[in-house]
């Protein structure tokens, strides 16, 4: 199966090889279906369809630390005004706030778990989905 040149050069801009060596040496090529499917999933949040379940971001932190949050990883195009919650595993609300233009958001310090960080200004809406790790791990 050949990839299209035009696939190809979607795939290398997000930093897709379309080839790896496996551990006895030898050549595999990546399907067309597989480089299509990566494309599309690694490509940013302005430049594709958000379906529902799908998080705009996923981003780590350690736990009981602020979590310090840069909107420069969204494609925000009106901050004027941001309202912000953080939902834990169970949909239950941890934290909840509104700022005014901010560049970046300073969060609360959270146990550890899954989150899911709720962003809405007046004509967008985003999901990200925040993972706060253990300081160590044995």
């Amino acid at each position: 199966m050949q990839v299209s040149d035009s696939l190809k050069q979607s795939a290398e801009k997000v930093g897709i090889s379309l080839s790896h060596y496996d551990i006895d040496g030898h050549l595999i090529y990546a399907s067309p279906e597989t480089v299509r499917y990566f494309t599309e999933l690694l490509q940013p949040p302005n430049n594709r369809q958000i379906e529902k379940g799908i998080f705009h971001d996923v981003f780590a932190a350690f736990e009981n630390e602020p979590i310090h949050y840069d909107l420069t990883r969204l494609s925000l195009t009106d901050a004027s005004s941001l309202h912000c919650s953080i939902l834990d595993e169970q949909g239950k609300k941890c934290f909840e706030q509104t700022f005014s233009s901010p560049q970046s958001l300073v969060l609360p310090s959270l146990p550890f778990g899954y989150y899911q960080l709720l962003l809405a200004s007046a004509e967008q809406q985003f999901t990200v989905r925040l993972l706060v790790t253990p300081r160590t791990a044995y």
